[in-house]
């Protein structure tokens, strides 16, 4: 068993370097944010931030997770696709079913060898470097170490053990049921028909797709964005159901509009021929596309609704940093009141049975208010039950109507938190909407945090520009509350925003042009036996960068139309208007889609019809 492998593993090394490289790099992406989930949940040292810290990584882990399972997936897949007439012809030799499998699930394991510890040590070192990162965010204190423990690498590591022995165990059961004289015959022309349960599948998924894309037109805030965010999935994950179908039928009607001499009509012919080969280059170049337009659309989307909700829930004249002297600008002459908005890290203790031996306390982040004036004048969050002036009286607190989804607690109940280690129990007195630009909780403290927040300044009648000249002299900037709302959110915020899409975007186009070089190699063959009977080489390799630059303009548009609704109905849901969108951002990405597959189709084909005549895949093979 062991002797075929290794064979194997030398005849496919492409296949084998594709399917590791893979695992590695999904290994090491989620171990070094496992790495900061752990810290968040167990770490003292970030008690201030926990909550928050833990919402950034979960969330981060959430769509890293899902991008790792469909790449892993898909590259195990694709590998095992190409090798249907090896496996047929060992079965025609007497090997069974079972032994083949255990063969394949024996080389899935066996590639953990060197992918968990290489990712591993990636894992570490990514979660070394983003330290600072997060630190300028507010998320760690300065002078902070990152504890790498062992717990998170051997989490990630089971899991992705478990998702590539899945997809190896899913993907060989189609392979293995597939007879010699048949792969022979799929070799030259794969079928473009997909089966009745894969296509009721997709038209399932798609309409689960549809329904969460109309989420956040019925559920507020950014719980119906995440299930608008969630439809772009379950729309991807549909088109690559049928997949061949689509390519196929976009083939035959390209190839009836191309002239008769093109030169393009060798590749349409390989599309239309190769459905199924074509859409494992489709899916994940769209996964990017989809991923990176729905994330753009909807952080620029939920930015401005926060701004909106901002500037027209401070009520004051002006704005300033609250690191200013409070006492200083308190003092000022035609100044009513000063209010000091900032945030602190909290727990919430959850509903749950009384069954449960056990409590459930979920992270959160809350608003502090301390005013030396009324808090209902200082701010107003959209209060939709309460009244926030109540805030003022001990005990107290007011809740986000976002945080009391599913929840029958209201006005008057009690909440149970637990701030800095202690545990309080504090009534609502009020629930209001504006929870992107407040945050979910709000609550009155007696002192000012220190080294953060904002100062939110009343004034009297008229005396707002003098004020304002005041704190100037005074070495404070005041603005008023729609030119400081403008400024939002804080740059370490954007920056660690920025910095966590364009690292699941890399890892995504990764697996993307991964699965690219895998599939190109894998036709060594089919473009050796071309130029034996006559085709040139640089026919071939304009062929190949044809075929592969077709596929990413489909790919571009299939990621497009399924994040185009969730972006749609976020914008009607959160915003009055539609906001001025990254298009920059937006047009960058397909040109560096296409730039890549353009590369890498280019450098591989060279490559790959430079090279000397393969020997036969089976030559290597036989069953012990």
């Amino acid at each position: 068993m062991w002797t075929l492998i290794r064979r194997s593993a030398r005849v496919n090394r492409s296949a084998v370097a594709g399917a590791a490289i893979a695992l590695t790099a999904a290994i090491g992406m989620l171990t070094a944010a496992a790495f900061w989930l752990d810290a968040g949940l167990r770490d003292p040292a970030l008690s201030a931030t926990a909550g928050e810290l833990v919402t950034v990584a979960s969330s981060f882990i959430g769509v890293a997770s899902l991008i790792a399972g469909l790449t892993v997936a898909s590259t195990i897949a694709t590998g095992l696709r190409e090798r249907r007439p090896q496996f047929a012809l060992l079965a025609a030799v007497g090997a069974t079913s079972s032994r083949l499998r255990r063969m394949v699930v024996a080389e899935t394991l066996s590639l953990f060898v060197v992918a968990a510890p290489v990712g591993a040590l990636i894992g570490f070192a990514l979660g070394a470097a983003t330290v600072p990162l997060l630190q300028d965010a507010g998320l760690a204190p300065g002078g902070y170490g990152l504890p790498l423990t062992v717990v998170p690498v051997i989490g990630v590591v089971a899991v992705t053990i478990a998702v590539a022995l899945i997809s190896a165990w899913t993907a060989s059961r189609r392979t293995f049921r597939v007879n010699a004289a048949e792969a022979l015959r799929t070799s030259g022309v794969e079928p473009a028909r997909v089966g009745a349960g894969r296509r009721a599948t997709a038209v399932v998924v798609a309409a689960l797709g549809v329904v969460a894309a109309g989420m956040p037109l019925v559920l507020p805030g950014m719980l119906g964005v995440a299930f608008g965010t969630m439809s772009t999935f379950l729309l991807m994950t549909a088109i690559a159901l049928i997949g061949p179908i689509a390519v196929a039928w976009a083939a035959g009607r390209a190839q009836r509009l191309l002239p008769a001499r093109s030169s393009s009509r060798l590749a349409v012919a390989n599309i239309r021929g190769f459905s199924h080969r074509l859409t494992a280059v489709i899916v994940p170049f769209a996964l990017v596309a989809a991923l990176g337009a729905v994330q753009l659309s909807t952080n620029a989307i939920v930015a401005a609704a926060a701004r909106d909700q901002l500037a027209s829930g401070i009520l004051t004249d002006l704005v300033g940093p609250a690191d200013g002297d409070f006492a200083a600008i308190e003092g000022l002459d035609g100044v009513n009141a000063v209010t000091v908005l900032a945030s602190q890290s909290m727990e919430v203790l959850a509903d749950q049975d009384d069954d449960l031996p056990f409590e459930v306390w979920e992270p959160g982040t809350a608003g502090t208010l301390t005013t030396t004036g009324n808090i209902d004048a200082a701010v107003d969050p959209d209060v939709t039950a309460g009244s926030l002036g109540e805030l003022a009286a001990a005990g107290t607190i007011a809740v986000s109507a976002d945080a009391l989804i599913g929840s029958t607690t209201g006005v008057g109940d009690t909440l149970t938190v637990r701030i800095g280690g202690v545990t309080q129990a504090r009534t609502i007195v009020a629930i209001y909407a504006a929870s992107l630009g407040f945050g979910d909780y709000l609550l009155v403290t007696a002192d000012t945090a220190p080294g953060g927040g904002t100062m939110l300044v009343d004034t009297d009648d008229g005396r707002a520009d003098a004020v304002r000249d005041h704190a100037a002299a005074l070495g404070i900037p005041l603005q008023p509350p729609d030119v400081y709302a403008a400024g939002a959110p804080a740059g370490g915020e954007s920056t660690t925003s920025s910095v966590l899409l364009f690292s699941l975007l890399l890892f995504a186009l990764l697996g993307a042009i991964n699965t690219l070089i895998t599939l190109i190699r894998g036709r060594r063959e089919e473009l050796v036996l071309l130029i034996r009977i006559g085709a040139t080489r640089p026919t071939l390799v304009r062929t190949v960068v044809t075929e592969s630059l077709i596929a990413t303009v489909l790919a571009v548009a299939a990621g497009t139309v399924a994040a185009i609704p969730a972006a749609v109905t976020a914008g009607f849901s959160l915003l009055s208007g539609w906001p001025d969108l990254p298009w920059i951002a937006l047009t960058a990405l397909p040109v560096a889609l296409l730039v890549c597959a353009l590369l890498t189709a280019l450098i591989t084909s060279i490559l790959v019809v430079s090279g000397g005549a393969p020997r036969p895949a089976s030559a290597n093979l036989r069953v012990e």
